[in-house]
C-alpha cells in the first residue's frame, strides 16, 4: 500500500493513502479544504496561529475564495469556502500535523468551520505557481471553481481542455486530480477516513463573468463534464 504514516500519540495514528500504487507521496501535493464557516473572525485568527507551521515545513497558501454564485451542481455537495495549500511531500504534511503546538491550535479550525472536506491532489499542467506568503488578492479579476467526480477522468482529459481554456482568454489557475486521503487510527478501533468526494477540480481565471458562462455551455466542456457523475460549479470571490 502507497502511504506515509505519523502517530499522534500513543494510540493514534495518522497517516495519508495514495490514491494507487503509482502516486508520489515525495513529490508537491496539494491539499484541498472545501468547508463550511461556523465562526468568520475565529477562522481567520486560526489562519494567523497555524501560518507559521504551514511556513515551517515549506507549505504555500495558492488559493483561498468564498463561494458567491452557484451555477450547477447537487446542492448535497455545496460549500461556503476553497482553500487549496502546496505541500513540498506527504511526509512535510504530516510533520506539521503531529506537532503539539499545531493540534493544540486546530481546536480553533474545530470550532469556526462545519461540513468539513478534505483530502490531496496532483496538479496537472502550467500553472501559476503559490506566493511565499499569503497575500489579500485586491485583483478584479473573476474566479470559477469547478468540482467533480469521475474515475473515468484522466490527466490528459485535462490537459486537452487547456486550448479550450484560452479560447475563452481563461488562465488555468489551478486543476488536478485526487491523489490522496487522510485517515486516522486509534487504538481497538476502525481507521476513520476525513470525507473527500472530490475527484478533481479546476479554478479558473477570467476578466469577466461572461466567459465563464459561455465555456459551461461549449460543447467539448459539455461533453467533459458528461463523463462525470457530478459536477459542482461556482463563482468564487478570491481572498488570497
Amino acid at each position: 500500500m502507497n502511504r506515509r504514516t505519523a502517530s499522534l500519540n500513543k494510540k493514534s495514528t495518522v497517516a495519508i493513502t495514495g490514491v494507487n500504487d503509482q502516486t508520489d507521496l515525495d513529490s508537491p501535493i496539494w491539499a484541498i479544504n472545501w468547508f463550511n464557516l461556523k465562526r468568520s473572525k475565529l477562522y481567520t485568527f486560526y489562519n494567523v496561529m497555524v501560518f507559521p507551521h504551514v511556513k515551517k515545513v515549506g507549505g504555500k497558501a495558492h488559493f483561498k475564495g468564498y463561494i458567491k454564485e452557484k451555477l450547477e451542481g447537487n446542492s448535497d455537495f455545496d460549500r461556503q469556502m476553497l482553500l487549496i495549500v502546496k505541500y513540498p511531500t506527504a511526509s512535510a504534511f504530516l510533520q506539521m500535523l503531529t506537532n503539539k503546538l499545531f493540534l493544540l491550535k486546530s481546536v480553533l479550525r474545530m470550532k469556526s468551520v462545519s461540513r468539513f472536506i478534505f483530502g490531496f491532489t496532483k496538479r496537472i499542467g502550467d500553472q501559476p505557481a503559490p506566493p511565499e506568503k499569503p497575500t489579500r488578492y485586491i485583483g478584479k479579476n473573476y474566479y470559477l471553481a469547478h468540482l467533480f467526480q469521475s474515475e473515468k477522468i484522466s490527466e490528459d482529459d485535462l490537459l486537452l481542455l487547456k486550448p479550450l481554456f484560452s479560447q475563452y482568454n481563461l488562465v488555468n489557475y489551478f486543476s488536478g486530480l485526487k491523489a490522496a486521503t487522510l485517515s486516522r487510527i486509534d487504538e481497538g478501533d476502525n481507521e476513520q477516513m476525513q470525507p473527500f468526494f472530490v475527484d478533481g477540480l479546476f479554478v479558473l481565471e477570467g476578466s469577466d463573468r461572461a466567459s465563464f458562462k459561455m465555456l459551461l455551455k461549449d460543447p467539448i466542456y459539455e461533453a467533459f463534464k458528461s463523463k462525470c457523475t457530478e459536477n459542482n460549479v461556482y463563482l468564487v470571490k478570491r481572498v488570497i
